[in-house]
């Protein structure tokens, strides 16, 4: 993310939260630079997501010394937010919208791809989910989801780096479903 900071060494805390308890990973960075755009990354390879109601809490430190006056020198600002998290699975809600009306595995995009795709699937019921990736041998190379879902449209990232150009299929199961796609990875 874009950050810029009226001030440099300003701590930023990120943390994952989970929806009923307390904060189960914190990291921090400061900011280095004064008056102009910074990159800051954060790593939370540790966090160790387990739950699909872990939520990451962003906390800056917006005050030196008791509260802003509206200044310059209390304006900050956020640009190109982006939340990388790799084999996670994050949740697509849009309000007003119903359960889907079955299971579906919809076609990686992009594809053919290099090195990362996204997989969407549709759960119209609370269900149990084993999303895998596999060569043409049949042998395994990648488990992108395994755990309870809530009913939903469901979208997780697969980043293909590690493995060789050619054809992969896809699996999504449930106790009730099983689908297979075919994705194409082109180096």
């Amino acid at each position: 993310m874009k950050v810029w900071s009226p001030r440099e060494g300003v701590p930023i805390l990120m943390k994952v939260e989970n929806q009923n308890g307390p904060a189960e990973y914190e990291t921090i960075r400061n900011t280095t630079v004064a008056g102009d755009w910074e990159e800051i990354t954060w790593d939370m390879s540790g966090a160790g997501f387990t739950n699909e109601w872990d939520v990451i809490v962003m906390i800056f430190d917006f005050h030196e010394n008791g509260q802003g006056d509206g200044s310059e020198n209390f304006t900050w600002y956020i640009d190109d937010l982006e939340v990388n998290v790799e084999g996670i699975p994050t949740s697509v809600y849009e309000p007003g919208n119903e359960a889907p009306e079955g299971f579906k595995l919809s076609q990686n995009y992009p594809n053919p791809f290099n090195p990362a795709t996204q997989i969407q699937f549709q759960l119209p019921e609370h269900s149990e989910v084993m999303l895998e990736v596999f060569n043409l041998s049949g042998q395994r190379v990648a488990v992108l989801a395994n755990g309870t879902f809530q009913a939903g449209t469901h979208t997780v990232m697969f980043d293909a780096a590690n493995l060789a150009s050619g054809m992969y299929l896809y699996r999504l199961s449930t106790n009730s479903f099983s689908q297979t796609q075919k994705m194409m990875l082109v180096k």
